[in-house]
């Protein structure tokens, strides 16, 4: 089941494909766009410690079925933004109507930050 007036989101199954001349990892995978979800941002937390870093949790309630692998998949939101997942996704049922069977991904956005003067 998908909400109504849902946003369109894309999963991106991220497989590891080689490595760049730095030795960091490079993945690539296939993307799949996701219709009628649910995106719930939580409270943004900073970190000022040499750098500026700001660190945001979202909750997304998607269909069920649709395949996510946390940790190793992102999401990328309608607006642009990236978002690593978060632990594996997690099935549930309204205990109020027994409807809206949704699936529900944590997912969290960590900015590069950059050097305080």
């Amino acid at each position: 089941m998908s909400f109504p007036m849902g946003q369109t989101i894309t999963v991106i199954h991220k497989t590891l494909t080689g490595v760049d001349e730095y030795g960091n990892d490079i993945y690539d995978g296939p993307e799949v766009e996701v219709e009628g979800c649910a995106v719930s941002p939580a409270i943004p937390s900073e970190d000022w410690q040499a750098t500026s870093q700001v660190v945001a949790d979202f909750t997304i309630h998607m269909p069920q079925g649709i395949v996510v692998n946390g940790p190793y998949d992102e999401i990328i939101l309608p607006n642009g933004l990236r978002l690593a997942v978060v632990g594996i996704p997690r099935e549930w049922t309204s205990p109020f109507t027994g409807f809206y069977r949704v699936q529900e991904v944590l997912a969290r956005y960590v900015s590069t930050g950059g050097s305080v003067p």
